[in-house]
């Protein structure tokens, strides 16, 4: 009958056929704790999970019951996401610990801590959920709960022995403590990463730390800025994530603290050459390490106009660039870059078309036509087409008041076909003074 119980709960765990994911710092080691298997997770005759549970309950003061389950993920792409939540965890875990508590009195239960680890036991994120009585909810006949809540109380009426006390409600989290140039690891493949926290600023929080980068007594030395982490634990775990290798590259990603640059988070890319720690140079940030790097291209964004007196930032030509590495260096190739552009410089001379056939107040469409007009000239002018270049301006002279077409022109003048991002030369210049 247990075993029924528990396949049963193995079911109850998958929410609407959903996995709730909350994360946060572990108390001790994970894989010291007494873990029974209890059953396998299945969806649609495809194992998704392990299931096991700690015999080792807790009483708390007031008569309510704390147990711990372990769900071991076999397959994550069988999971889905509930994207409505906002503490859920959107990406990838190897297992989680859930600690639940229950009153078997009044028929109710709740979540006290979800804790999410990748493979290497690392925390991804903790959540506690204790001490709010809001988050207590009825059993309600025919409801997952009441599942649990059976199983809960099979447990608890042939387990044996009890844990020690709790306070009600309460299960102890330490937050770990970080003092400045206190050096802790992020990662260890092929090089050493180290970070130490440098400065906490602000409301909300912004975490400032240094990276070291380290292989053969050759070191390169970044920083990040860790803004809107729930604490010092969220803050450590996001970096230990900031850190890859994707082919024969490291990515080192540095996040700004918040902003709308374009390459306000970049991506530090290094590699080994004759077994030295090279610096290649930084690409923009994405949603993980080497996330705009594909099949051999990095990807990036001509950033050198991303302010400017014409048409600000808002219609700023953000040109996508296409880049390869060679010898240890960002090329960028141009033929690719004016691919992956051309479709819009098209559009751009639909818009044009459209503007030209019509009446129009010069004030109310200035911005867009500045925008359209800058764009073009500077993807032609950049990737070398000639021709589309000189048809760029003609435009723009004949739809641009004096003043504006004079700004247009010192713009377009500044452009050198190939350059790198203007951050490139501050960051490159940064780390090869920092070789020790």
């Amino acid at each position: 009958m247990k075993k029924i119980l528990l396949m049963i709960m193995a079911l109850g765990l998958l929410v609407s056929g959903c996995v709730m994911f909350l994360t946060i710092l572990l108390v001790g080691s994970a894989s010291a704790q007494n873990w029974i298997h209890s059953t396998d997770g299945n969806r649609e005759g495809k194992k998704i999970y392990d299931l096991y549970y700690n015999p080792n309950f807790q009483k708390t003061e007031t008569g309510t019951t704390v147990m711990k389950v372990k769900l071991v993920y076999t397959d994550w792409g069988n999971q889905c996401e509930i994207k409505d939540k906002p503490f859920l965890l959107h990406e990838p875990f190897d297992y989680s610990i859930q600690t639940w508590e229950f009153d078997i009195e009044k028929n109710t239960m709740r979540a006290l801590r979800y804790i999410y680890f990748d493979s290497n036991d690392n925390i991804l994120r903790d959540q506690v959920e204790s001490n709010n009585p809001a988050t207590w909810f009825t059993a309600k006949p025919g409801s997952m709960a009441e599942i649990w809540m059976t199983i809960a109380k099979g447990y608890i009426t042939n387990s044996s022995p009890v844990g020690e006390k709790l306070k009600p409600g309460k299960e102890e989290v330490k937050e770990p403590v970080l003092t400045p140039d206190q050096r802790f690891n992020i990662f260890s493949d092929r090089v050493n990463v180290q970070a130490n926290l440098t400065k906490i600023w602000g409301t909300p929080k912004l975490y400032i730390f240094d990276i070291l980068i380290a292989q053969n007594g050759r070191q390169f030395k970044t920083g990040t800025g860790i803004f809107g982490a729930r604490d010092i634990g969220e803050a450590v775990s996001r970096i230990k994530k900031s850190v890859g290798w994707k082919d024969d590259y490291l990515f080192v990603t540095s996040e700004c603290g918040g902003g709308n640059a374009w390459r306000c988070d970049v991506d530090h890319v290094f590699s080994i050459r004759r077994d030295q720690l090279i610096y290649v140079g930084s690409i923009q940030g994405g949603e993980k390490p080497g996330h705009n790097y594909k099949n051999a291209y990095f990807y990036d964004t001509y950033d050198r106009l991303e302010i400017n007196g014409l048409t600000t930032h808002v219609g700023a030509p953000g040109i996508g660039l296409v880049m390869k590495e060679q010898d240890g260096h960002f090329i960028v190739d141009l033929d690719q870059t004016w691919q992956i552009n051309v479709e819009r410089y098209k559009q751009n001379l639909e818009d044009i078309r459209g503007i030209k056939g019509s009446k129009y107040d010069y004030d109310e469409v200035r911005l867009r036509i500045a925008s359209i007009v800058l764009f073009n000239a500077v993807l032609a002018k950049y990737c070398r087409h000639q021709g589309e270049m000189i048809q760029a301006i003609k435009e723009a002279k004949s739809l641009l008041k004096e003043d504006d077409f004079e700004n247009f022109e010192t713009l377009v003048y500044g452009v050198v076909p190939g350059e790198l991002p203007e951050c490139e030369e501050k960051y490159d210049s940064c780390f090869h003074s920092g070789i020790n």
